[in-house]
């Protein structure tokens, strides 16, 4: 969750190989509820 430890707020991280690419997909966890500045920063 956003305010945690970065390691506590990744819930997935998924690569996905094709040819020379990859795409990476990130679900992270955040607290609407926190600071707004700090959330677009972090996101």
């Amino acid at each position: 969750m956003l305010g945690a430890t970065e390691d506590k707020a990744l819930l997935c991280d998924i690569k996905i190989t094709k040819n020379d690419s990859v795409l990476t997909i990130k679900a992270i966890q955040i607290d609407l509820e926190s600071d707004i500045k700090e959330l677009v920063s972090y996101i």
